[in-house]
């Protein structure tokens, strides 16, 4: 299995640049379910399913941010 991934190179600009549509899932997720709840009556509920699915979004875009940020240093210094 080593000697098939020995000829493949991870190009993580690429893949840093399209995971950021799955890191909008959390927050998709808390908006199906705070609709649910305002349906029900429940607002503090909605208002708290939401502020989660955003909360998620938000630590997981930082991630994907730091790690870009990070390639753009690392790329500077050895060009530097």
């Amino acid at each position: 299995m080593a000697g098939e991934d020995a000829g493949k190179e991870t190009d993580i600009p690429k893949v840093l640049s399209r995971s950021w549509k799955p890191c909008l899932g959390p927050i998709l997720a808390g908006g199906a379910v705070g609709v649910a709840h305002l349906s029900q009556g429940h607002y503090a509920a909605a208002i708290l399913s939401v502020t989660t699915g955003a909360a998620m979004t938000l630590i997981l875009l930082g991630g994907l941010s730091l790690g870009s940020l990070l390639l753009g240093l690392g790329e500077t210094r050895r060009r530097g």
